[in-house]
This record gives structure tokens, C-alpha cells and sequence, in this order.
């Protein structure tokens, strides 16, 4: 690694080493993850495919959208799973964003997809924190909270997303290649923003457990950090959470992916 490593995930500016001597210089910022705003979408499920070599033009002006309302209460499911090798790592990041959400604090972590639903609608939530187990079972994706409460993605409806017609809210799925799906409506992204997410974040790879909750507190609060700023937004949220998590040791910040407009701005929902 060159000499600026650690400056240059904190700065974002480049020491020079990798273009002296690149082939004993290794410069995080070569990476786009680390070093460029990445946009990415699932893909819609709109009346007829694309042939092959046709696209799409998708204009949306992010002027004229409301921006994400992101400390206005956060939700936190979690699979058995994600505190099975470290019993405090999920308990940890519910007190992280306890410290965030003081008024109103997040529910006890959810542990059941009912209750999950339960608690979208009575509490009316704008980020949405999940830590499942993802796996697959008799040719369907599946997402799993608790012990054995496991959500087909085919069946993923507004009633985990959403609590009104209005309300657009972040999901973060933080588990093993949530990002993935073996046929196109079998993906969770998909399913996701088809009811209601305004931006869904995945993972393309597997992931320790144990780094799913100390992660996933960074990335919240590079969101709630560029919400407070006034005219953040999810892509530079996402770009400053990656190269945060890269500094200190979690090489899975590599596999974080923000489907949605990377251009929607963050509000922090007053002081």
C-alpha cells in the first residue's frame, strides 16, 4: 500500500506514490468504489424485455424531489445469525442508533417479519435496517430475521416497506449477496424498491457476521452526517461509508452496493 493510504481514504485526494512508482504503489482511490459516486438500478418490471442491445433512458430531476427524511426514526431486524459469533454486535448497533434516534428510540430489534410489519405501520419509519440471513432453498431466495422466520423474496410486499402511499424510505439489507438474485424477480433490490424503497443497499458478496452490525453504524451515520449537512447525498454518503470502512479493516465496504438515484438529497428532519 502506497505511503497515503490512510490519508487518502480520509480526504479523497490521491499522494502521487501509484504514478512515481505504480508497480510497488497501491492507491485505494484506483478503485471507483473508493473513488467515484456509483449509481446503479434494478431493473423495472416494465410491459415487454429489452432486446438485446436496446437500453433505456431513465430523467429524473432531483431538484424537484423531496429529499429522504433520514432522522425521522429508523427500524433494525436481524437475523440469529448476525450476533451467533459476536453477541454484541447486534445488540451494538441497536445502541448506535439509539444515540441517533433518541426521539423517537428505535423499537427492540425485530426478529419476526409480522412484527416487522407490525412496527413499519405503528411507528412510521424512514430508514430501515435489516441484518438477515440470506440463503436459498428449493430454487426461491429467501431472507431470514430471527431463527426461522424466513421471506421469500417473491413475497416481498408495500407492508414491509412502506406505511403510507408517500412515505419512500432507505432500506439497508446488510447480509450475504443480498444484492443477488438468480432470475431477475427473484432479486430482493428489485423487490424492494418495486414496494416502495426510494434507495436499497445490498451486498454482491458474502459478508462475516460479525462485521454486518460495526458496518452497518458507520454507513448509518455517514448518511445522518450528510443529511445534517444540508445538501448531502446517498452516493456521497455511500462513497465516504465505503472508504470509512476500508480504513478500518472491513474489506466487505468492497461489496456495498446503493440501488436508487444517487442523487437524492438527505434532510435531516430539523436540528
Amino acid at each position: 500500500m502506497c505511503s497515503g493510504f490512510g490519508a487518502a481514504l480520509d480526504t479523497g485526494e490521491c499522494c502521487g506514490a501509484c504514478e512515481t512508482d505504480p508497480d510497488k504503489n497501491i492507491c485505494p482511490l484506483g478503485f471507483w468504489a473508493l473513488s467515484t459516486v456509483i449509481e446503479r438500478h434494478a431493473r423495472t418490471r416494465d410491459p415487454g424485455d429489452l432486446k438485446e442491445g436496446a437500453f433505456r433512458f431513465q430523467v429524473r430531476n432531483a431538484e424537484q424531489r423531496d429529499p429522504l427524511p433520514v432522522l425521522e426514526g429508523s427500524l433494525l431486524g436481524a437475523s440469529d445469525r448476525a450476533d451467533s459469533m459476536d453477541p454484541t454486535a447486534v445488540t451494538g448497533l441497536y445502541e448506535t442508533l439509539s444515540e441517533f434516534y433518541p426521539d423517537p428510540k428505535p423499537p427492540p430489534v425485530i426478529r419476526d417479519w409480522n412484527d416487522w410489519s407490525a412496527a413499519i405501520k405503528a411507528t412510521r419509519r424512514n430508514l430501515l435496517v435489516l441484518l438477515p440471513h440470506h440463503y436459498s432453498r428449493e430454487g426461491f431466495e429467501i431472507l431470514e430475521i430471527g431463527k426461522d422466520a424466513g421471506l421469500k423474496a417473491d413475497i416481498i410486499k408495500t407492508k414491509h416497506v412502506v406505511y403510507d402511499e408517500n412515505s419512500a424510505p432507505i432500506v439497508l439489507l446488510i447480509g450475504c449477496v443480498t444484492a443477488f438474485g438468480r432470475i431477475s424477480f427473484d432479486s430482493f433490490i428489485r423487490r424492494f424498491h418495486e414496494a416502495g424503497a426510494s434507495v436499497v443497499v445490498g451486498t454482491v458478496s458474502t459478508i462475516l457476521g460479525r462485521h454486518a452490525g460495526p458496518a452497518t453504524g458507520i454507513l448509518v451515520s455517514e448518511i445522518i452526517e450528510a443529511a445534517k449537512q444540508g445538501d448531502g447525498t446517498m452516493g456521497v454518503a455511500m462513497l465516504k461509508a465505503r472508504r470509512r470502512l476500508v480504513g478500518q479493516g472491513y474489506p466487505m465496504s468492497m461489496g456495498l452496493s446503493g440501488y436508487g438515484g444517487a442523487d437524492w438529497k438527505l434532510d435531516a428532519g430539523g436540528d
